[in-house]
Formats: C-alpha cells, structure tokens, sequence
C-alpha cells in the first residue's frame, strides 16, 4: 500500500493502491473513514506532552547556539518570546502529520509514500506571517511529510509520469491588496514616525479607525507609528548555520530526534540568515526602549518588531495588546500563538468578559466596533439581498482556530442551507468568500452547488459596504462578522457547526442567548427553515422583543461597547508602567 501524503498531482500517475493520509489529498470528496485521521489513534504521541518536551530541548540547547551563531548573549526570554512564538505553532502541527504517519504504517501497512517534485527548493519560510500561508500548501507540506516518511523507513515511490507539485507563493497575500501611499500620505507618515521615535509611548497598529487612533495617540502626547513594509530577506540559504543548530540538539528518544530535525529544519530566514538585518532595521526604524507599546496585531504580523519588542521588555518597555479578532474569544482550543500573546502582554485587552484567563488579561470593548457608528441597514430600505459570509476552506489541519475541518464537509453545511432555502430567497443570496483565500487554499465556492442563480461576490469590496447592502447577513463560522453585524443592527444569523467551530465553555454560554432567540443555530436544516419563515418579514424579526433581549445579552457578556474609547485606552496603557 501507498501512502498518499498530499494531493496538487494526479494520483493516477502511480501504479499500486494509494491510501490518503487526510481528505487533503483529493480533489472530491473521499470515501467516509478513507484516511489516516479516521484510523485508531491510541498509540499517538500525545501533542502536548510532546511539544512541552521538545520545546524544552530546543530551548536549553538550540537556543545558545544560535546566541553563538549571531555573536550575541540574548536572554532565552527573549528567543522565547521572538523564535518560540514561530516554534509553538510549528511543533504542534509537525506532530500532528508525524502521528497520522505512523497510523497508516500501523493499520493499512503502508511501507512506500507518494514522492512528487517540488518546484523549488528548500522549504523554509522567511517569518511567521509566511508560515501561516504556507502550511496549507501541498508543497509546503509534502516536503514536510515526505521527511517524515523517510525518517520512519517509507520507500519514496514515484510516479510513472513525470509531474510536480506548483508552490505557492507565501508572500502573495501581502501582494494581493498592495498599500499605495501618495506623497502627502508619505509625508505625514514621515512626521508621525519621527515624533513617535521620540516619545516615551509608541502607539502602533492598533487597529483602531485612523481619526480615534490620531486622537489615542495625542492624549498620550505622541503620534502613531507607522509600520513600514519588512525586510526583503535576501540572504542565501546557510547550510552551515543551520546544519550547527541541528546538531547542537540531541535526545535518546528516536522520535524525538525525528520531529526535532524537521523543525529545526524550519527556522524562518528572520531568525537564522537575515537574523542581523532585522536587528539592524528594527534598531534604526524603532526606539531602544520606551517606556509603553501598544499595539494589536503588529507583534503577529511582523517577526522583525516581535524580536525587537521581546528585546525592549528586557529593558523595561510595558506592553499593552488589544485583541484584534474575534475567534480566539470563542474557539475551544486558544491557539498557541494567542496564548503567546496573552504572555507577552504586560496588559492584555479581551473583548467580553474573558479576564478569568490570566490576571494580567482585562475586560474590554469589542475592538472592531471601537468607535464606529452604526451603518444604516437596507432591511429598513426594501433590499432583498441575502449575504452569506464563508470562512477559508483550509486543506490541512491548520492552527485551531475557526473553521479548521474538511473543506467537504464545510461546502456540505452551505449546500444544505441553499438547498433548503425557498427558491425565491435563493435569488437574493450574495456569497462573500473568504478574502484573500484564493492564494493558499482553493475557493470554497468551487465546491458550492451549481446554480446560475447564486451569485459570489468577486470584488472583494469593504464588507460593511455589504451590510449596508442586504437585508439579512448569515455568519457561517467564527470570527468577526456577527461581531461587527450586530453591533451595525444588521439582522444578523449564525451557523455555526459543533464540530468545525468548537466552542470553549465560556462561548457557549455567552451565545446562549443568541440560541434561546433563535439566531443562532448548529445545523443548516434549522438555520434555513428560520430564514424561510423570517425573511419577508425581516425588520419585524429583528424588532422583536426576544431577539433585542438576546442582542443586549450578548453584547453585555461577549461584545461590550465604550462610550469613550480613548479615555478606556489611554487609562489602561498610559497605566500599563505601574500594573
């Protein structure tokens, strides 16, 4: 038996039985429990125990050692809070494919892989941003499988006609909505970074509109930041720096020597060949060490301000971290880079009551909502459009959060729905995918049932210029956009599938009240025999009683709102010194 361990190539190409290790490895649906993750899993190494552990290793003997190869003495809280974010990512899912691996070899006697070229070389991604792109690629993925497999004693097979895997460009998400920045723009950006360089707070990405951020930022007697584009890495691949890191790290466990070799492996250039640029850039564009930061997502986005801002707390710098979405405030699993998050934050801001997570954690607004008046809905204005909201149709598994199943299974939830739908309603219905989705994952709508009466909205305009549009938004997983649609009173639905969106106990009875009012439902048969009976007569719905109890129950405990944002932030981050 061969194990198929991706898909991006036509399986026909190998002689012999193929057994696909997940449902990503096709392009239709698989026969139910035909791969590795329906296999029994009672001999798995157990994710948590093992990333703890491998962590460690690397921690106490790859850590010194890249201190060596930099000419550098940096604390390992620093490597932790920088390289170990990237690290608590990787280690988990390494282990996941290793696990689903030795399954097949255990239970169907798989003793030869599929084994397709790349169409280029090395596997390593620049920084975590990539990362993110990249692990839900076939050729990312491959190559790591395909380590894997030879580690474990599977015979490379390869296909009788030649083929390759494409690879996917890990930066064309960044490319896909360039920023264009016209010379005024420039120039106050310019004198914004040049007074922010020098004051004891920098205010940077916080995801606040740009008018409540400007007025943030003069309260705290500074001027926003502006982040510009990263380094370009450039730098070779180095064999030898990364040959060293290998073999500084050892463990008598052969499993252990197995996964650690495939992380090791990964190290993102940031961290490993452009490791002195991005200390360079950073120390030229930023401040050695202000007294505050705060900031919501740049810290995620940017690997080259993480390890500069792992470095300024060393010195002294508070760090203030406002939850940018809303998926990790309702997700089962916090997700390991989320977690790491909430550690690196001196003061972390959740939306809703979530303090109980960790004492330096504090209730606060919803931050997509800070400041933004409510859009006028077209339900008042006669619209009938229907707008129903997908979520990325990830190939493999992926981080936990979201919508993180089989990309069948979650077409299966939306053609039920539509097909459920009265035939007139079908008409209205305007599909929003996921934006940007296109680049590492293949459209859910291709998945979509073939009626020429849908319609999917492919210009990619700002959402709330959609909500304005329809008289009725079905949120289809989690995230931000109930969040956002019942703060604009936008009759808003929620579908929401047990196992695709696993909800953590505190969200499940945050939504309670979103159930008890019948907006919230956990299969599509229920969500569209409520559309079909509501629709007509929307506004009515939305008006009544039960649903504005349920709206102001949620809002209270999961989507809280501030009538001054800028006296709620500035209290808490210009505090931030003291806490």
């Amino acid at each position: 038996m061969i194990l198929q361990t991706t898909g991006g190539f036509d399986p026909k190409a190998f002689s012999g039985e193929l057994f696909p290790l997940g449902p990503w490895c096709i392009e239709s649906e698989a026969t139910p429990g035909r791969s590795a993750l329906a296999l029994p899993s009672e001999d798995d190494l157990d994710i948590e125990s093992t990333s703890s552990r491998l962590l460690s290793i690397i921690e106490a003997q790859a850590f010194p050692t890249l201190n060596e190869i930099h000419g550098v003495n940096l604390n390992a809280r620093v490597w932790k809070r920088s390289l170990g974010v990237y690290l608590k990512v990787l280690t988990p899912l390494v282990i996941i494919r290793y696990n689903l691996i030795r399954r097949a070899i255990r239970h169907v006697h798989c003793d030869a892989y599929t084994h397709v070229d790349i169409e280029q070389g090395p596997p390593v991604t620049n920084d975590r941003s990539e990362l993110l792109v990249s692990l839900n690629s076939h050729a990312w993925n491959h190559a790591l499988l395909s380590e894997l497999c030879d580690s474990l004693g599977l015979k490379p097979s390869r296909p009788e006609v030649q083929t390759c895997i494409p690879s996917t460009d890990p930066l064309a998400s960044r490319k896909l909505h360039p920023v264009r920045s016209g010379t005024i723009k420039k120039m106050v950006m310019s004198v914004c970074n040049n007074w922010a360089k020098r004051s004891k707070t920098l205010l940077t990405r916080t995801m606040l509109p740009s008018g409540l951020e400007f007025k943030l930022a003069l309260r705290m007697r500074t001027l926003p930041y502006f982040w510009p584009e990263d380094i370009s890495y450039s730098s070779d691949f180095n064999h030898r720096f990364r040959l060293q890191v290998l073999n500084s790290v050892s463990s008598p466990n052969s499993d252990d020597q197995i996964l650690l070799k495939a992380i090791l492996s990964r190290l993102p250039r940031v961290f490993v060949e452009d490791f002195a640029r991005a200390r360079t850039e950073a120390r030229l564009r930023l401040p050695r060490a202000p007294l505050r930061v705060f900031t919501s997502n740049l810290h995620q986005a940017s690997d080259v301000f993480l390890l500069w801002l792992s470095e300024a707390q060393e010195l002294g710098t508070r760090i203030t971290i406002a939850q940018h979405g809303g998926v990790h405030s309702l997700c089962r699993d916090v997700p390991p880079d989320i977690a790491s998050e909430i550690e690196l934050a001196d003061r972390y801001i959740s939306w809703g009551n979530r303090s109980f997570v960790g004492p330096n954690v504090s209730v606060g607004p919803t931050l997509v909502n800070a400041g933004r008046k409510p859009i006028n809905s077209s339900a008042k204005h006669g619209s009938d459009q229907l707008l129903i909201v997908l979520d990325a149709s990830y190939r493999y598994p992926s981080i936990p959060r979201g919508m993180n199943g089989s990309r069948f299974d979650y077409a299966n939830l939306i053609n039920t729905l539509i097909q459920e739908l009265d035939p007139n309603i079908v008409k209205s219905i305007l599909v929003r995918p996921y934006r940007g989705s296109e680049i590492w994952d293949d459209s859910i709508t291709e998945l979509l049932i073939a009626d020429p009466r849908l319609r999917i909205d492919s210009s990619f305009p700002p959402i709330e210029l959609l909500y304005s549009e329809s008289r009725m938004v079905v949120s289809t997983s989690l995230g931000t956009t109930f969040f956002q649609t019942i703060h604009h009173e936008v009759p808003t639905l929620i579908l929401l599938d047990p196992t695709l969106s696993p909800l953590s106990e505190w969200a499940k009875q945050g939504l309670k009240p979103l159930e008890n009012c019948s907006m919230l439902f956990y299969d599509s048969s229920s969500l569209a025999a409520q559309i079909n009976r509501t629709y007509t007569s929307t506004t009515d719905w939305w008006a009544n009683a039960a649903v504005r109890e349920g709206v102001k129950a949620f809002r209270q405990e999961m989507s809280p709102e501030c009538t001054s944002p800028v006296d709620f932030y500035s209290t808490i981050v210009m505090n931030s010194v003291d806490a």
